[in-house]
């Protein structure tokens, strides 16, 4: 991950993915990153500190819960989470105040 400090756009879908590594804090250029169609339970806490990160795209995985930092990523604008197995959502998602598109279809919120 050293060598792609410069990286603005990371497009891993359909990986079969079951985790991201925390060292992803360092790719502090990107604005695009596309963890769709993996096996993804979780996100690292170190992923709220991408503040330039525009676009989150997580659409079926198995996340089950979000980093309760999740509300520093202060420059998104779409996150979407269509298709996981998210009961509730981190209070800090208020804090949001860039995002226009959050999708959370197909999530057992409230259950």
């Amino acid at each position: 991950i050293c060598k792609l400090t410069n990286l603005i756009r990371l497009d891993v879908s359909k990986n079969s993915l079951r985790t991201i590594p925390a060292a992803i804090e360092k790719l502090t250029k990107l604005v695009y990153i596309d963890f769709s169609f993996n096996k993804l339970i979780s996100l690292p806490n170190s992923i709220a500190q991408l503040t330039n990160l525009k676009t989150l795209l997580l659409i079926d995985n198995n996340i089950d819960k979000l980093p309760s930092q999740l509300g520093n990523m202060s420059s998104l604008v779409e996150l979407n989470l269509y298709k996981n197995n998210l009961e509730d959502l981190p209070v800090s998602m208020h804090n949001l105040k860039e995002v226009e598109i959050v999708d959370l279809d197909y999530n057992p919120l409230g259950r």
